[in-house]
């Protein structure tokens, strides 16, 4: 295993900024200073950091010491970020991935997101997230009356590995009566109606499974960049029997990557392509080379 990627750091540095553990971000970013010094080691002195660090000093993978180090030791390695990461790097996964899934701009996007949803209401019901890959996004809905709160989450994604980790790792103390839950299944293919989504719920374990109603009153998807707009016109054109759901999408300008086949230039030319009823947010942010684009309302 080789850690070259430390992205995920960065991303770890934000998680924990946002969920006000300014202790544990303090020690992500020391940490950070000493990967990225010129002599790693020499700055792994002067930041006078534990003695039991000394064993790791003379190792020829420093970098990748240190940091397992980190995630196994210091402050804050109990929180739900850091034990997935830690899990990713035990069963040997590609590193790379990681650092997309838990990348800074990743989780400033979705800290957005969620800072936005927050000022519509601190409640939402039953929450869809479209092509939510390793259900990430829930971790900063919080649980306590001060953080969104919900009363249902499912995490529709079509890489089954990702719902798994959805389900067993990230989301596992959730799974109580399945309030979050990972559906294994394509967007564009999803049955919907004027009384919600219909699907199957499986224990990806034992393979039992039920039919499900979903009726939501929050729909997500962080990443529409990456599909055409068949997604949208399902909840668009649905005859929905009840109230409409609040739909709040996330799209890009980074046109350079081969799977970006639906980004943005603005949030101008974002409302053509997602045409609302009712317009309750509209933004643009500036990342790393990028910029991200979001529209919350109803279809």
């Amino acid at each position: 295993m080789s850690i070259t990627n430390k992205e995920f750091l960065h991303g770890l540095q934000e998680y924990s900024e946002f969920k006000t553990e300014s202790s544990v971000a303090q020690n992500v970013k020391s940490f950070l200073d000493i990967l990225y010094a010129e002599d790693q080691k020499s700055a792994f002195v002067n930041h006078f950091l534990p003695k039991d660090l000394a064993n790791i000093y003379g190792s020829d993978n420093f970098e990748q010491d240190l940091i397992v180090y980190l995630l196994n030791n210091y402050e804050g390695n109990d929180t739900r970020y850091f034990r997935f990461i830690k899990d990713f790097i035990k069963k040997d996964k590609d590193m790379n991935i990681l650092s997309d899934a838990l990348s800074r701009s990743q989780i400033k996007s979705k800290i957005w997101l969620v800072n936005e949803l927050e000022k519509i209401s601190n409640h939402y019901g039953n929450v869809v997230l479209l092509a939510g890959w390793y259900g990430q996004l829930v971790e900063l809905f919080g649980d306590s009356v001060d953080k969104i709160t919900f009363k249902k989450f499912r995490n529709v994604e079509i890489d089954i590995d990702a719902c798994n980790e959805s389900d067993y790792n990230f989301n596992l103390r959730r799974m109580d009566d399945y309030k979050v839950k990972s559906i294994h299944g394509d967007i564009n293919n999803l049955n919907l109606h004027g009384s919600g989504y219909q699907w199957d719920v499986e224990n990806f374990k034992s393979e039992e499974k039920y039919n499900e109603q979903f009726y939501p009153d929050l729909i997500i998807n962080t990443s529409a960049e990456h599909m055409t707009t068949e997604w949208f016109n399902q909840i668009r054109f649905n005859p929905w029997k009840d109230h409409k759901p609040i739909v709040a999408i996330q799209s890009n300008n980074y046109f350079d990557l081969e799977e970006h086949v639906n980004c943005v230039h603005s949030i101008n030319h974002m409302k053509k392509i997602f045409p609302m009823s009712k317009i309750l947010y509209e933004g643009e942010l500036q990342l790393k080379g990028y910029k991200r684009v979001m529209l919350i309302g109803e279809a």
